[in-house]
């Protein structure tokens, strides 16, 4: 899926698309903590992005945390409804506040 560039780094000495596009940037998924949230969450942090995962579940989110924790870039989790939209703002906020920026 991601082409792999030979000599440039990386583990054996191979770097991913995903892994020069993501690596040391802030990346939130939301939905993050299952299904293909939590797959695009396992590639992203294994590509060394700092991964912050949104979801409605506290169970969820810590369990996709021990899951997805591990050398390399940290994860974060966020207990969040992304459909109420009255408190998106606040969350937007608090990640900024914390992480400086979302790439």
């Amino acid at each position: 899926m991601f082409p792999v560039r030979q000599g440039d780094g990386g583990i054996f000495g191979k770097t991913t698309a995903l892994a020069r596009a993501v690596k040391g940037r802030v990346v939130v998924i939301t939905g993050g903590s299952s299904g293909i949230g939590l797959a695009t969450a396992r590639a992203v942090a294994a590509a060394g992005a700092r991964t912050i995962l949104i979801a409605r579940s506290a169970d969820a989110l810590a369990a996709a945390k021990a899951d997805l924790s591990g050398p390399g870039a940290p994860v974060h989790t966020y207990e969040a409804d992304i459909t109420d939209l009255e408190t998106l703002p606040a969350l937007v906020e608090r990640i900024h506040a914390e992480h400086g920026q979302i790439d």
